[in-house]
């Protein structure tokens, strides 16, 4: 499996045994409001409980912005938005490395997803897990 990111329109491409797959969010990597985000720790191990997502240089996640984790298939394994709660708490996401369905995710490489809906603004990151 492959991935590719086109830095110049936003879109991710996902190689997989099935085809390709491709999230496109039909703007550029980021922008003003979301910055150039990141996850830690990364790469996080089984002894580490969280993955902390947000922005670097002390630009936090606004409110609403839409946050997706795809494994290296492509396939999303979770979602969330930002809320008032979390932009109370820093507009960061704290994931707890489960998926969709509660359960423990598996040792490989995510890609995250970033949409601000209310610009189109896009940034994308990735993270591994080891267990």
């Amino acid at each position: 499996n492959k991935i590719k990111v086109d830095n110049s329109t936003g879109k991710v491409y996902f190689a997989t045994s099935n085809g390709i797959v491709a999230f496109n969010a039909n703007v550029a990597p980021f922008g003003d409001q979301l910055s150039t985000t990141y996850a830690y720790p990364n790469p996080a191990t089984k002894n580490d409980e969280f993955i902390t997502i947000d922005g670097l240089n002390g630009k936090h996640l606004p409110r609403g912005t839409n946050v997706k984790i795809l494994d290296s298939a492509g396939y999303l394994v979770y979602e969330t938005n930002v809320v008032e709660g979390q932009e109370l708490k820093g507009g960061k996401v704290i994931w707890n490395k489960r998926n969709l369905s509660g359960n423990s995710v598996a040792s490989g490489v995510y890609i995250v997803l970033l949409t601000l809906p209310d610009t189109g603004e896009t940034s994308v990151t990735n993270l591994a897990i080891i267990h």
